[in-house]
């Protein structure tokens, strides 16, 4: 700069401006070190899995108290490809077997996994993709399998396989009759399987991470693939029914199915194809960032809701999705090339009808619970506090206000399932759908309050089915059960935590003079 040219009093202003931000990027730094190293102490192991960060474009860094590993993200034929630049003691993220810890007995002999035993299906690609957006974390936090986070004892949002692992049943026209099978494939690769099992042509668009022009898309903007091994090529049934139920540990699902007690979900996987090894969800690991995915194909960077909750850099403020108050603005968060599946059906045949119940993700659906919410009549449509609830357990009901709010959501599920098949809801007449999107929440509540493996749990299971059997009954009087594939999904899974593992990292960080906030319990802004 030359001095020369400006006033006294601009030179002086601009070099404490110069001074002011060399500070905070020390004072960053410093912070940025300290979160590191606070967080991998061999004090917080019980707590803290591991960390991970970004410090530039396509090279990452995970760091636990065991050791670390750095990686690369290159592209290679139109997609991402993985390389281990180094490795220092152990490397966090060596085990990512997604068949780790199935079927059910699998999981009890290893109930609060270690690092040295757990896996992390897809951990790269996961942890990269957060990447990805804007607001993403300086650092990701990922807490134990072991770790009691609130007052949980059911817990899910790590990379651990149990935590990520979802369950996946197919069947109706269009796929194959294969019971269980030793396999697994990806949340995001749902929403393109649904587009193909519906006869939709693929398009051009954008592929994986943002940046690659792909002609064989299904939605516009899409990182998953169609799970082709289980079509049946030649068949296109007219319409699709998913169930999704929230928070679903898979082996503890299929493991009741095998056992006799979930007749309608069973009858469900002796028609088509239960992948043993479930659909793998998405860093994180909770609801809103993988309801999306399912909906749109894309990973949570990519479709714009990161997460439950982050800070917004750009407003400066939290950004809340999963609240009471704010399901059903979730979707304007949602990156514009970001296609649902029922915008692309509708993009293919222009007078579909779709229908979204209980589904916060339900950008372009026909009809949609979540557009009552949006209108501000949803005590119109809300079960009675009180109850009777059709088909509940009275154990489920009274355990809790959450598991009530469980029962009271699924009670919605039923009658709007039911109504909008029959043919009439709310003294409207409805068409029959294309495709029906329907979110039963109830096994999400009663998982978290007493853990997947307890005896509420099973009940909350038996409601369940009972109620799509419900459902099911419907759609066979209506005529269309041999026309209808149908889907069962979760958004994520459900793991058993330690109720003596109850600290937080949180004062930890403090202590050690870090000035930070943690969004959502894992997403770490340093100095924000």
């Amino acid at each position: 700069m030359d001095k020369s040219k400006i006033s006294a009093s601009e030179y002086r202003s601009f070099t404490g401006l110069r001074d002011s931000v060399s500070n905070n990027i020390d004072n960053f730094a410093k912070s940025f070190e300290d979160a590191l190293c606070v967080l991998t102490s061999d004090d917080l192991a019980p707590l803290v899995e591991l960390v991970a960060w970004c410090e530039s474009p396509n090279l990452f860094f995970t760091r636990s108290n065991e050791g670390s590993v750095t990686f690369s993200r290159s592209i290679q034929a139109s997609h991402f490809v993985f390389n281990i630049e180094r490795v220092d003691g152990v490397n966090p993220l060596a085990n990512q077997d997604p068949g780790n810890f199935s079927p059910l007995g699998a999981e009890l002999e290893n109930i609060f996994p270690t690092r040295g035993t757990n896996s992390y299906p897809y951990a790269y690609e996961h942890i990269a993709q957060v990447f990805d957006h804007p607001c993403a974390p300086d650092v990701i936090a990922v807490h134990t399998a072991q770790h009691k986070y609130d007052t949980n004892l059911g817990n899910h949002g790590s990379l651990g396989v149990i935590q990520a692992r979802a369950p996946f049943i197919a069947c109706g026209p269009g796929i194959r009759r294969q019971g269980f099978v030793d396999d697994h494939c990806r949340l995001v690769d749902v929403a393109p399987t649904i587009l193909k099992v519906l006869g939709v042509p693929t398009v051009g668009g954008i592929g994986p991470g943002g940046i690659f022009q792909d002609d064989g898309l299904y939605l516009t903007r899409q990182d998953g693939r169609p799970v082709d091994r289980i079509l049946e090529p030649g068949f296109n049934p007219q319409r699709v029914l998913v169930f999704l139920l929230d928070g679903c540990n898979a082996n503890v699902l299929y493991d009741r199915c095998e056992g006799g007690e979930l007749p309608h979900i069973s009858g469900l996987i002796n028609r088509g194809t239960a992948f043993r090894h479930g659909a793998i969800s998405t860093l994180p690991t909770v609801t809103l960032a993988n309801h999306t995915s399912l909906m749109t194909g894309c990973f949570p960077a990519h479709h714009g809701v990161l997460h439950n909750a982050w800070w917004d850099r750009q407003l400066n403020r939290q950004v809340v999705t999963e609240s009471i108050t704010t399901w059903h603005t979730a979707m304007d968060w949602l990156t514009p090339a970001t296609e649902t599946i029922h915008q692309a059906l509708k993009r293919s045949r222009p007078n579909s009808v779709t229908y979204s119940v209980n589904e916060p993700a339900d950008s372009g659906a026909t009809w949609s619970t979540f557009e009552f919410f949006r209108q501000g009549k949803q005590m119109d449509i809300m079960p009675d506090l009180a109850g009777p609830f059709p088909l509940a357990h009275p154990e489920v009901a009274d355990f809790s206000p959450h598991t009530r709010f469980g029962v009271v959501a699924d009670t919605m599920a039923l009658n709007h399932g039911t109504g909008l098949w029959s043919g009439e809801l709310y003294g409207q007449t409805m068409e029959l759908p294309d495709f029906c999107w329907i979110n039963m929440p109830l096994i999400d509540s009663v998982f978290h309050d007493t853990g997947p493996h307890s005896e509420l749990s099973r009940l909350a299971l038996l409601e369940t089915d009972a109620r799509i059997g419900e459902i099911l009954a419907m759609v066979e009087r209506r005529g269309v059960l041999d026309d209808t594939a149908i889907f069962l999904v979760a958004d994520h899974g459900m793991e058993q935590s330690n109720p003596d593992i109850t600290e937080s990292w949180n004062p930890y960080l403090e202590r050690a003079g870090v000035k930070f906030r943690d969004e959502a319990y894992g997403f770490l802004y340093i100095n924000p």
